[in-house]
């Protein structure tokens, strides 16, 4: 399937290019950072642009989620980011992978850690309260 059968965005806003892995708990997913990206500043993604990755990363894994138990993919909303550490942006070109965690869930709220690597190198972490449709 493509991302964009489990996250809302549309091109020119999608800031994810593969869910490579998805469990009950998790999910990783992979995108190489496009020269044409909004959020891009010198050939650099943005801090706003890693938050994007990493919300989008979190919808693939609910958009996933909903679609193997035959429902509707929800819309969901950024609620919270906390403890958002960048340690380097990327460049265009590069490959990110993205890996969340699912803290808690209550109700139609997420609670997700996530940590954005270009391959060995973590370049982000950061936590991210997540609110659906």
């Amino acid at each position: 399937m493509a991302i964009t059968d489990y996250i809302p965005q549309r091109p020119p806003f999608v800031m994810v290019d593969e869910l490579l892995e998805s469990k009950p708990e998790s999910a990783v997913t992979q995108w190489v950072v496009p020269a044409e990206n909004v959020l891009l500043e010198a050939s650099e993604l943005q801090a706003a642009g890693l938050m994007e990755n990493v919300a989008q990363s979190a919808a693939a894994w609910v958009g996933y989620q909903a679609k193997m138990q035959h429902q509707p993919v929800r819309i969901g909303y950024i609620g919270a980011v906390k403890q958002m550490l960048v340690h380097r942006l990327p460049h265009v070109g590069e490959t990110l992978r993205t890996t969340i965690e699912v803290i808690n869930t209550v109700f139609d709220i997420t609670l997700v850690h996530a940590v954005v690597r270009v391959a060995d190198e973590v370049l982000a972490e950061m936590d991210l309260k997540i609110a659906l449709q």
